[in-house]
């Protein structure tokens, strides 16, 4: 929904292969038309021009996770909704749960860690 905001924690180098980097244009650009809003805390291992240019996309923050990690996987919490996505494993996986209490949860860790980052 417009003025929405989805989070992505902990995506690395296992999502940003290049067979999905064209994915992720799409995305963003579709994202940017509905007016929803992005937040995202990488991994170290991701390259530091990844997060360059998401900062760089209209209604999208990045910044790198405020701890050393190496986990082949990430959630995204959107509303009520959460996604952990495995890309790293053959074929990749994703699970959802459709749950308020879990999201706000998820949420709220996530802003404690983007808190924790001073750029």
């Amino acid at each position: 929904d417009a003025g929405s905001t989805v989070y992505f924690l902990g995506p690395s180098k296992f999502g940003i292969q290049s067979n999905l980097e064209q994915y992720w244009k799409r995305y963003h650009a579709e994202r940017v038309r509905k007016g929803i809003h992005c937040k995202i805390l990488y991994d170290h291992d991701t390259d530091p021009h990844i997060v360059d240019d998401r900062n760089k996309l209209a209604l999208c923050e990045a910044k790198y996770l405020p701890f050393q990690t190496r986990v082949p996987m990430w959630f995204n919490i959107c509303n009520d909704t959460v996604g952990m996505i495995v890309p790293a494993e053959s074929p990749p996986l994703a699970f959802l749960i459709r749950s308020q209490k879990t999201a706000d949860a998820l949420r709220t860790y996530f802003d404690y860690l983007w808190g924790q980052v001073h750029t």
